[in-house]
């Protein structure tokens, strides 16, 4: 916070929005307990997860905000020349440990 409060590093606001499976998308992933693989592709292909992105693209497109999307995987060292707007899109979530150094590295 004193890092913030100097001006040193930028302020950040983070949010997390877990997107829920499609039904049929679901039943699928239950029923496949024992293939990693598939089950990890269902999750990458989740449909309500492409719905909320494309909502937040929209209103932050309504904003004039400058948006970048990305996977879960970052670069070690990540420019964001003029973006505002930062929108990482997770196949499987991560640590807590493995968030803070992708935080981080784009701070």
């Amino acid at each position: 916070m004193k890092l913030q409060n100097l001006g040193h590093i930028a302020q950040v606001q983070c949010s997390e929005v877990w997107c829920r499976m499609t039904p049929g998308f679901f039943q699928e992933y239950e029923s496949i307990k024992n293939d990693k693989h598939r089950r990890l592709l269902l999750c990458i292909m989740n449909l309500n997860k492409y719905r909320a992105c494309d909502f937040l693209l929209c209103y932050h497109d309504r904003h004039d905000n400058k948006i970048i999307v990305f996977s879960d995987i970052v670069p070690t060292s990540f420019d964001l020349p003029d973006a505002n707007i930062l929108i990482q899109i997770s196949s499987h979530g991560g640590s807590r440990r493995q968030e803070a150094q992708r935080l981080g590295r784009i701070l």
